[in-house]
């Protein structure tokens, strides 16, 4: 229910009634914004620089239940049922997308609706309650996708996961990011609990503002975010990876109808995000290609900065 009469103008609502916050802030080279004036609705991105690479050996998706346990559970403030409650006359919602190296919470809302939805949202990422019923929950979704969904029911899901285990053995990047079976089976609260602390720090968090939302917002974003506990970004220990370069040379056959043109391809990719669209795509363009694929060991530059200069030709 909202605290002001619907008359009040926004802009006014977070001065009237901030959350309350520490004496840190959010600067201002970690806010990106797309403000539109005449958008009704406003968007938000919020990107933690954490992703399934940080997984620790043996907890393999825990950043994945983690960002779960923000999204999708209860805070201290207000318990999962009465959130989903709550947010359903908003026409609202909030989420986490987690990455092998980030993990976003998104959320977007119409900006009549927006004192009502900011505190549910903002409450999320600094006041989750780590409830064990939550886990418990998020831990059976995930591994009923594990056990059934990605073993039966997506083919195309599960060769993928096969090739970059293959691909990234060794590395951060070889396991789902909703983890291994026995790893999920056997995170806890404490792991949950600790991972946050570590992770989610007003260090290592970007704030994503868009649409037509007041200045206002923004400053109570940094104010609000910066009470997250003090830390910089935690770059994962680089682990052994069997090859830094991949080529894929092709060489096309023109024939007529065949739009694909015969050529070199060069595409930056970011970890494995990308490796089978971008070259097997390439593999599967045109009807009449022959194609050569030659792997070509690395260099013995870091392992981690290898992975980010992944390169297919």
């Amino acid at each position: 229910m909202r605290s002001f009469p619907l008359l009040l103008p926004v802009t006014l609502l977070f001065v009237l009634a901030p959350i309350a916050h520490g004496g840190s802030l959010v600067p201002a080279d970690q806010v990106v914004q797309l403000h539109v004036e005449n958008d009704p609705t406003v968007s938000f991105r919020i990107q933690f620089a954490v992703g399934s690479q940080n997984d620790p050996a043996g907890k393999e998706g825990l950043a994945e239940i983690t960002s779960s346990m923000l999204s999708d559970a209860s805070t201290t403030r207000n318990s999962y049922e009465q959130i989903l409650d709550k947010l359903y006359p908003l026409a609202a919602s909030y989420n986490a997308s987690v990455a092998v190296e980030q993990t976003v919470f998104g959320g977007r809302v119409h900006k009549d609706n927006l004192q009502a939805y900011y505190p549910l949202f903002i409450d999320a990422i600094l006041r989750p309650a780590f409830k064990q019923e939550d886990l418990d929950r998020i831990k059976s979704q995930t591994l009923n996708y594990l056990e059934n969904i990605l073993r039966y029911s997506s083919d195309e899901e599960l060769g993928k996961e096969v090739l970059y285990s293959s691909l990234f053995t060794g590395s951060g990047y070889g396991h789902p990011t909703e983890g291994l079976i026995s790893s999920v089976k056997s995170i806890t609260l404490d792991d949950v609990r600790s991972f946050y602390r570590k992770y989610f720090t007003s260090g290592n968090v970007v704030i994503g503002l868009g649409g037509g939302y007041p200045k206002s917002l923004l400053d109570s974003l940094q104010k609000d975010l910066g009470m997250l506990p003090e830390g910089r970004p935690v770059v994962a220990q680089a682990r052994a990876f069997p090859a830094s370069w991949i080529q894929c040379h092709y060489r096309g056959k023109r024939r007529p109808g065949n739009r694909h043109q015969h050529g070199v391809s060069n595409k930056r990719v970011e970890g494995r995000e990308g490796l089978v669209s971008s070259c097997g795509g390439h593999v599967m363009a045109g009807r009449a290609q022959e194609f050569e694929q030659s792997f070509v060991p690395g260099d013995s530059g870091n392992a981690g900065s290898q992975l980010r200069r992944l390169r297919l030709y």
